[in-house]
């Protein structure tokens, strides 16, 4: 993404959460609060449920379809430990007894340089929504349930030193494509299209994209804008 971003790198600004988004003459003008920027196009890669609070006077209907869309949430659990890794690189965990995960995979079986000699890197995925009882537990609770369950499988070495542990949580992390998720995303949509706000990106979009197919999602966006 550094490589990608390089030519533009002067014009991007990182850590600023909007939250205002306004028409004036013609101009968008976006704030966080202090600082504004004018702007004469707005494309929108945040999430639809943090884009539509940002604007005024948002019609009922389509606040209606946007908080019918549904998603589910992911706690990352990364866990550098002393040891090798399995000759793997992602599994996929059906059992609910075998741990709270639904996935693992190994970071450091990609690259040399993601985990010091003599040590390995495990992800643990957790798929969650908001009010489950595993989103009620604290990072530390998760993080040694997780240890432990990856020991049992044998992922981990029992003699196995922990030299890092982190939980990570991401509120949106999966679309899910219900039996009115057609009907409530073209609601959103065409109202933001006429607001002159175009989406890209996987929770813009609400679309399942994966890294790559939001890479292939602003190309073509360029393409057909340019």
């Amino acid at each position: 993404m550094k490589a990608i971003s390089e030519p533009v790198q002067d014009f991007i600004v990182t850590a600023y959460s909007v939250s205002s988004l306004q028409k004036r003459d013609g101009q968008w003008v976006i704030s966080d609060g202090t600082t504004k920027y004018s702007a004469d196009r707005v494309i929108s890669t945040i999430p639809l449920q943090h884009l539509l609070p940002s604007l005024d006077s948002v019609p009922s209907e389509v606040q209606n379809a946007c908080d019918a869309l549904r998603y589910n949430s992911l706690i990352s659990v990364c866990i550098g430990f002393k040891g090798s890794a399995p000759p793997l690189s992602w599994v996929y965990i059906p059992d609910a007894a075998t741990g709270d995960f639904n996935r693992i995979s190994f970071p450091s079986n990609y690259s040399d340089a993601v985990a010091p000699e003599g040590h390995a890197s495990v992800l643990a995925e957790i798929t969650y929504n908001e009010g489950d009882p595993i989103s009620r537990l604290t990072d530390d609770e998760i993080l040694d349930d997780t240890i432990r369950s990856l020991r049992q499988m044998g992922v981990i070495p029992e003699d196995g030193t922990i030299a890092h542990g982190s939980v990570y949580r991401s509120k949106f992390a999966y679309v899910v494509y219900d039996l009115d998720y057609l009907e409530n995303i073209g609601i959103v949509r065409s109202w933001l299209s006429e607001q002159g706000i175009d989406l890209v990106g996987r929770f813009s979009e609400f679309e399942y994209l994966n890294m790559d197919g939001c890479i292939q999602s602003a190309f073509s966006y360029m393409e057909r804008h340019s």
